[in-house]
């Protein structure tokens, strides 16, 4: 009898983790973070969740009612390349470097509203159960844009 009722829970558990699948909740899922301030937004989409190998590109965008300055300097958390494999930036920075604790890239912006650029990363194959929580800043407004994101990986 007991080991009925064990057996019962097995299958149920299995169950679940099935559904679980078949439903997307153990998934790969992106989400938004956004900052904005009186003449600018700074918007930042991410892998919320995912899982180690796989490819999670990274995608800023900051959009401005006044024409961007000509160059953009945009501070990111040096931790997001650490636990996420670095490949490559899009479109290619004009110069990178260390600036406190970030790393800042900087862009030419042709003075436009709106810059977007990506960068293409890979869950590095080590990571297993990880959460952490990166910051994005454009330092290089009148008034800085600062968003915060996490990511937590999966096995």
């Amino acid at each position: 009898m007991r080991d009925r009722n064990y057996r019962r829970v097995g299958i149920v558990l299995l169950a679940l983790i099935v559904l679980a699948g078949i439903t997307g909740s153990l998934g790969v899922r992106t989400s938004s973070a956004v900052a904005t301030n009186a003449s600018a937004s700074l918007r930042v989409s991410y892998p919320s969740v995912t899982r180690a190998g796989l490819a999670v590109p990274i995608e800023i965008t900051v959009d401005s009612e006044a024409p961007l300055p000509r160059t953009l300097r945009v501070a990111i958390s040096p931790d997001l390349f650490k636990q996420l494999d670095f490949q490559n930036v899009y479109p290619q920075p004009e110069s990178m470097r260390r600036v406190g604790e970030r790393l800042e890239f900087t862009f030419r912006t042709a003075e436009s509203f709106d810059f977007e650029f990506f960068f293409d990363v890979r869950t590095g194959p080590d990571r297993q159960l990880v959460r952490e929580t990166y910051e994005v800043e454009v330092v290089s407004l009148a008034e800085p844009l600062l968003v915060e994101f996490t990511v937590s990986v999966l096995p």
